[in-house]
């Protein structure tokens, strides 16, 4: 599942809200593995609906990435292709229980 980073249920930002409704929806399904991905801003190809202020966000994030420090790189953006490699990756993975996967993981895959 592709969720957001600072996914919560009881957060206050509606984005981040349903972001967290929708992934304890997907837990409470019952699935023996599931696995959540939480990359930030996402870059790549979009279609439907124009977003100014993420096509804005998008095209300065090569620097905003550069000035985000390791600590919190889970909130730089990700290319899509890196968060699909990822999700590729744990295909059949054994184990069960629920893994958050941040970009740090996305990016080793």
């Amino acid at each position: 599942m592709v969720s957001s980073v600072g996914a919560n249920a009881k957060a206050s930002n509606f984005y981040l809200a349903t972001k967290g409704k929708a992934e304890d929806g997907v837990k409470a399904i019952g699935f023996a593995r599931v696995d959540i991905f939480r990359p930030g801003l996402l870059r790549g190809e979009r279609s439907g609906a124009t977003r100014p202020v993420e096509r804005l966000m998008i095209s300065l994030s090569p620097i905003t990435n550069l000035l985000t420090p390791r600590l919190f790189d889970h909130y730089r953006a990700i290319d899509a292709d890196d968060v699909a490699g990822a999700m590729a990756g744990v295909v059949g993975k054994a184990g069960e229980g629920m893994f958050v996967h941040h970009n740090r993981a996305m990016w080793a895959h």
